[in-house]
């Protein structure tokens, strides 16, 4: 079953092929505030649907990924590595909570300590 998910505006759209697993919350400084779940998934799997500057990327920590914002409506839509390259195997993750929310009630949440562990809590 696909799911598809956008921010407030309209301007930024995802939809995933099928539903994941399960879905990640995460307690790291950024993600407790801007209040994501994630989806992460395989890159291939995910169809965005936004014109080239709709989003601007936050960079921030480590540096491993851009947090991608929508410049209208401010949303947090999803996430991408930025040294994907050429990897088959690379995983992004888009924010559940620009689905509709019986999306989130269908799915086990599981708790990433990204705070401290960078381990799953259960």
């Amino acid at each position: 079953m696909a799911i598809t998910g956008s921010c407030h505006c309209g301007n930024v759209s995802w939809e995933l092929d099928e539903a994941p697993e399960w879905a990640t919350e995460c307690n790291c400084s950024l993600c407790r505030r801007i209040g994501a779940v994630w989806a992460h998934v395989d890159i291939e799997t995910v169809t965005l649907n936004a014109a080239h500057d709709a989003t601007f990327p936050y960079i921030q920590g480590a540096e491993t990924f851009a947090l991608h914002i929508c410049r209208t409506c401010g949303n947090a839509t999803h996430w991408e590595p930025l040294d994907a390259g050429t990897d088959e195997d690379a995983v992004m993750a888009v924010n559940l909570r620009m689905a509709d929310p019986f999306v989130l009630q269908a799915l086990d949440i599981r708790h990433l300590d990204g705070a401290e562990t960078g381990h799953y809590l259960d």
